[in-house]
């Protein structure tokens, strides 16, 4: 190991650098595709540090030129200037951490830019112990459109997802969950539409509109709306 990398400081930095890329990539973005379960806070959490990652990105790409240019310049100030040595190698150190920090931050958290984390609506059901969230996950940079996933939480906060639809923006901050006492039931309305109903042990319905072809039917959801 090279000696600047056994200093405590640099070791505690590279260690929480390597815990925040392993939440990133094995934990957040399995979870938020739906393919494992994970804590809602957590994952709040995690997702604010897309906007940083994406500003961080972007200025390291964007000055890559800049940064490219004082690093031959430098190398020529020493062999131009002997004198200088100490100075340009310093110089050169400096700006070789600066841009391995900015790449290195943007690879820990560049889960958070392809898969943003937007918590739209929450229906706690009291009967059921159990906490269902509406959440759009869309990348940082184009949110138009993506999927909308249903959580279901339990009492200690563990989620899994229960149902996902691809909807727009607009779409995803109306969606709204609603439950029936009488008949035990709680079900999603997305585009106008019951897109998923659901009783305490199982899913009961999901939404699915006709193949273009026509080789299948539409499945239309149908819940108890009581006065």
């Amino acid at each position: 190991m090279p000696p600047f990398l056994s200093k405590p400081p640099l070791l505690i930095l590279l260690a929480l650098w390597a815990g925040g890329a392993a939440i990133g990539w094995l934990w957040y973005a399995p979870f938020t595709g739906g393919q494992g379960p994970g804590w809602h806070w957590l994952a709040l959490g995690y997702s604010h540090l897309g906007l940083p990652a994406l500003l961080i990105s972007t200025s390291v790409g964007l000055a890559l030129p800049v940064l490219g240019g004082g690093l031959v310049g430098l190398l020529l100030l020493r062999v131009l200037k002997p004198q200088w040595q100490p100075v340009a190698r310093r110089a050169v150190m400096l700006l070789a951490i600066a841009v391995a920090g900015g790449v290195l931050l943007s690879m820990a958290a560049f889960p958070a830019v392809l898969f943003g984390y937007a918590p739209q609506s929450q229906r706690a059901i009291a009967a059921w112990h159990k906490t269902y969230r509406t959440v759009y996950v869309a990348p940082a940079f184009d949110d138009n459109y993506g999927p909308l996933m249903l959580l279901e939480c339990g009492r200690w906060g563990l989620c899994h997802e229960v149902y996902r639809g691809y909807t727009d923006v607009f779409s995803a901050a109306v969606a709204r969950i609603e439950f029936q006492a009488g008949s035990s039931q709680m079900a999603l309305y997305l585009e106008n539409e019951w897109a998923y109903v659901r009783a305490r042990p199982a899913t009961l319905c999901v939404a699915q509109s006709a193949a273009l072809d026509g080789s299948s039917d539409a499945v239309i959801c149908d819940f108890p709306v009581e006065n």
